[in-house]
């Protein structure tokens, strides 16, 4: 089959004569190259905004959560945990704040001290929040008086910190009073009983969830228990794998563990988050595989065209003894190789391009002066790229399977060249 391969280099690497026919073959390859460059590119910065802005909501939202029936002590679900999670013991209920006429709700959440402190700690910039395991940007602060200059009003509040959005809507500052009202269980037969509780804003800081942005307080774990007259009993544990993947191996663990709590993981929690995702990818691949079958288009016209141009040059073959099987896998040959090309260059300018695409936006806003990828807007500090082996690989296989299944109908026409009439 040597000469096969010959005669297929030769033909697709054909001489100064055929113009026309190499120009076919460099349209085609590019098209396919763009397609499949795109495809790359699309992927990549697709499945960066998904896993970035999940990491992003799952770091003030957590893996997977644990609630009971009503607040329950957390002794009994940490001893039940499996070795691989970090857990969280929170309290969480919802209130209400009157300030002036502005009636508005709360989400108040009382978390431990380190997580707190990872707040005071977070200098700028959401790299310092994930260094520190909490994704936030403190935006203002403020300094504690001394015990000994604190009024008997400051000695009965609790320092709390309340979201950026809040701060804005309701125009509070640093070191301003805050009271809400929530319920608190009561001795009998009131049960449950509203209460004020007054407070202190120690930080403002922008978190990532909006609801925790626009409506959430949070306070010291004892504070709030205290607070909530709760004595040591917690709302939910959070836990935290190592990945959001990794999280969902736990699940059937914990339900078989903890049959008497509820376990809700990340998906459960975030299924429209989930679905838009899922949808956008899928639209995506969609149009852009639809590129790609246009450019296989152009592959199998430059190979017609080939075909058309080698009638007499089939003919001879014919009559020094090839068969029909040797033409087609002659010009099979040639799609595969054209297939082959478009994949390679596409492989390399896309990882290429897929790597270097925030530098490009910024040379791009650099020469127009105008801004393309807002961090203010997004809230990331660059585009996200996640290049993923599987994705590549597909879009790889895919393009060539297509590429290939295109040439397979020119190549069985050339097989149908009538030999006496060419070569006339």
């Amino acid at each position: 089959m040597g000469w096969i391969n010959s005669i297929a280099f030769r033909y697709f690497f054909s001489k100064k004569k055929d113009n026309l026919v190499n120009l076919a073959s460099k349209i085609a390859i590019f098209a396919s190259s763009f397609a499949i460059c795109m495809l790359i590119i699309s992927f990549s910065v697709i499945r960066g905004f998904e896993e970035t802005i999940t990491n992003k909501v799952l770091a003030d939202q957590g893996h997977i959560i644990i609630t009971g029936n009503a607040p329950f002590c957390p002794d009994f679900v940490m001893k039940n945990l499996p070795k691989g999670l970090r857990a969280e013991a929170v309290i969480e209920t919802s209130g209400l704040i009157v300030k002036g006429e502005q009636v508005d709700t709360i989400l108040l959440r009382g978390v431990d001290d380190e997580k707190l402190t990872n707040f005071k700690n977070a200098e700028k910039g959401v790299e310092n929040g994930r260094k520190n395991g909490q994704n936030c940007e403190i935006i203002a602060k403020t300094e504690q008086n001394g015990v000994e200059n604190q009024t008997e009003f400051q000695k009965k509040s609790y320092p709390i910190f309340i979201g950026a959005k809040m701060a804005k809507v309701l125009n509070l500052a640093c070191g301003a009073d805050f009271s809400f009202v929530v319920p608190i269980k009561s001795m009998p037969p009131f049960s449950i009983m509203p209460e004020t509780i007054s407070c202190k804003i120690e930080k403002i800081v922008q978190f990532n969830l909006h609801d925790l942005n626009r409506f959430g307080v949070f306070m010291r774990l004892s504070d709030a228990q205290k607070a909530l007259n709760l004595h040591g009993k917690v709302s939910k544990i959070i836990c935290f794998a190592k990945t959001p993947q990794e999280a969902l191996k736990f699940i059937p663990e914990l339900e078989k563990n903890l049959p008497t709590f509820n376990v809700y993981s990340w998906k459960n929690l975030n299924l429209l988050f989930a679905d838009v995702m899922r949808i956008q990818r899928n639209m995506v691949s969609v149009i852009l595989f639809a590129i790609v079958f246009l450019a296989t288009i152009a592959s199998a016209s430059s190979l017609t065209l080939l075909i058309y141009m080698k009638k007499r040059e089939i003919s001879i073959l014919r009559i020094l003894g090839a068969t029909k099987k040797n033409i087609v896998a002659i010009f099979l040959r040639i799609g595969m190789l054209i297939s082959g090309i478009s994949c390679g260059f596409g492989l390399i300018f896309g990882v290429l391009l897929a790597w270097n695409l925030d530098y490009i936006r910024r040379l791009i806003e650099f020469i127009f002066h105008k801004s393309l990828f807002d961090p203010n807007v997004y809230l990331l500090p660059a585009i996200p790229v996640s290049l993923n082996f599987w994705d590549i690989f597909t879009i790889l296989g895919c393009s060539f399977i297509v590429s290939f299944l295109a040439a397979i109908i020119p190549a069985y026409k050339s097989a149908s060249v009538d030999v006496l009439e060419n070569l006339q």
